[in-house]
């Protein structure tokens, strides 16, 4: 690995030094008389050691600096490599080399060595501190990313753990009923509050889920209603249309919840829910029966939902209300789990 290294950065000496050679002193390798070895040699030997000197500043500052965070500290960094440590070692190098030999360098062939010499750290230090900073620039984005997906993993955990005490209180207070009326119906409703249980353990982790197993729960949810308001909830859907997409976990359970919360059921007053699909969208409808008292609300329902999917998908969660209905549209996430 250290040969391949060593060879790498002799062979590019030897290539921008012939380059220079061409470029800088054509007649050299015209004219047979002239040490055409000796010129490929200073120009290579030259290069080399520039680029070795600005590589070697540079990596120091880059262990102390950064170019994302802090840009004028390696800005100054860099001024001062030149400044202080490149031009002293190039007036030095060129005026040893060929000040000596007045009758064959004029001063003014010395002074555009200098700026050679010069121009050439200065193509290296553009190049060397590009790498550095790209890859910065790349680390800062993947932690940037990586920061976003915890923040949004953590804000959707959260969102998630409103939900199970939640639910638990509220069906406690029926089952309490059922089981202090010596009602039979008690150990069926236990059972289906099991299986939803079961369901939020299983799914706790996942941010979404297929339709299919999200309906399974809306199963025992549905029961669970129907124990308690009987044929006044009446839910209206084709359990066949409702395959391959997916949604947020327990979405249908919240949705369900929203609308049996604000709206008066009884015989008189039914309260109908419809689910379909509609342009890529779930959609859960319900008449409007609206309670005559205010009732409070704890954020967990709707809102639950709305922030959730803000995390989710690029789409946004549409609700329409009016005094016959009110009207919640989920975005239907692809199978694959890509953001719709």
């Amino acid at each position: 690995m250290l040969k391949n290294k060593w060879f790498v950065k002799i062979t590019r000496a030897v290539l921008i030094g012939g380059i220079s050679s061409f470029v800088f002193c054509p007649t050299c390798f015209s004219d047979p008389e002239e040490e055409n070895a000796r010129v490929l040699l200073y120009y290579s030997l030259t290069f080399f050691l520039i680029y070795e000197l600005v590589d070697m500043g540079v990596k120091y500052f880059n262990k102390k600096y950064d170019w994302i965070t802090q840009p004028r500290k390696m800005i100054l960094a860099n001024v001062l490599l030149i400044v202080l440590a490149f031009l002293p070692l190039n007036y030095l190098g060129v005026e040893l080399t060929f000040g000596p030999y007045p009758e064959s360098y004029t001063p003014t062939q010395i002074y555009f060595l200098k700026l050679n010499n010069l121009f050439t750290a200065l193509l290296v230090l553009l190049y060397i501190n590009s790498k550095y900073f790209f890859s910065s620039w790349e680390k800062s984005v993947v932690q940037t990313q990586e920061m976003s997906k915890q923040q949004v993993k953590q804000e959707l955990l959260a969102l998630k753990n409103q939900i199970n005490p939640h639910f638990l209180f509220n069906n406690l207070n029926t089952l309490t009923q059922l089981v202090s009326e010596n009602n039979p119906a008690a150990e069926a409703y236990i059972f289906q509050l099991s299986n939803i249980y079961r369901y939020l353990l299983d799914e706790k982790k996942a941010d979404i889920v297929a339709i299919e197993k999200e309906f399974k729960m809306f199963h025992s949810i549905t029961y669970l209603l129907k124990i308690k308001y009987g044929e006044n909830l009446q839910f209206v859907y084709n359990e066949a249309d409702f395959n391959n997409f997916k949604i947020a976990t327990f979405t249908l359970q919240l949705l369900i919840e929203n609308a049996v919360k604000h709206n008066v059921i009884t015989a008189d007053a039914p309260l109908f829910i419809h689910l379909y699909l509609e342009d890529s969208y779930l959609v859960i409808k319900n008449n409007v029966l609206k309670k005559p008292n205010y009732v409070y609300s704890s954020g967990i329902g709707l809102d639950n939902i709305i922030s959730r999917y803000k995390l989710l998908s690029k789409r946004n969660v549409l609700v329409e209300e009016s005094e016959a209905f009110f009207i919640v549209k989920i975005p239907i996430l692809s199978y694959e789990g890509v953001l719709g």
